[in-house]
């Protein structure tokens, strides 16, 4: 049975991370998932879910458009 990703298994200490996992929680989406709508791998979306990487501009741009979650709110705790 092929992998269909994982759900993310819990948020970093940002803001933008903790919006970011209710957004994605709340559509009952996977991380594998979430990649695709954004165009990164679910490698990529967890480490921002988690807050081990904090998302490039860019990334935090496609993810305000399509997620309504604020840059800034990536900085803030």
């Amino acid at each position: 049975m092929a992998r269909v990703g994982r759900k993310p298994t819990g948020p970093g200490d940002s803001k933008g991370s903790r919006e970011f996992f209710k957004w994605i929680q709340d559509r009952g989406l996977t991380q594998t998932k979430a990649g695709e709508l954004l165009g990164y791998s679910k490698e990529t979306i967890s480490r921002y879910v988690t807050g081990e990487r904090l998302p490039v501009a860019e990334a935090m741009y496609k993810i305000e458009k399509l997620a309504d979650i604020p840059m800034s709110h990536w900085h803030e705790s």
